[in-house]
């Protein structure tokens, strides 16, 4: 069984060698860029039906400005990881379409979202009372 100091299965440390950090984070720049990483999404691709269509990315800081939220506030709020909007807000990740539309009803509804986000932490709730009390 492998240990947690053994690292990352799935990288190969000898091609490092003895880098610093800097030299490591220089190279990995270079690559990404090579491969074309490099550039902020504002569309992705879609395949529906064997056809390809180029799909417009949301805002997410936009719709978050507009609620005059910080990222903390707009994650509590709808119930989202702060790092989950810090990803999207940044370009490194891209919000699927599931939470395109949420992104989309929070954009024309908030307070609707944030009432169903109320009512399902309440839910959580309850059901992990119930769960103690029955433990205990």
């Amino acid at each position: 069984m492998r240990s947690a100091s053994d690292g990352d299965p799935h990288i190969d440390r000898k091609r490092f060698g003895k880098k610093s950090r800097a030299e490591v984070n220089a190279e990995a720049g270079r690559e990404k860029k090579r491969l074309g990483l490099t550039a902020r999404y504002s569309h992705f691709r879609a395949y529906i039906g064997g056809r390809a269509y180029e799909v417009p990315v949301p805002n997410v800081r936009a719709i978050r400005e507009k609620l005059s939220l910080s990222q903390i506030e707009f994650a509590r709020r709808f119930s989202l990881s702060q790092r989950t909007i810090q990803q999207w807000e940044q370009h490194r990740a891209v919000p699927d379409m599931p939470a395109r539309l949420l992104l989309k009803v929070i954009q024309l509804a908030p307070d609707v979202v944030e009432q169903a986000a109320t009512e399902v932490r309440k839910e959580i709730e309850k059901a992990t009372r119930r769960g103690k009390a029955a433990a205990g």
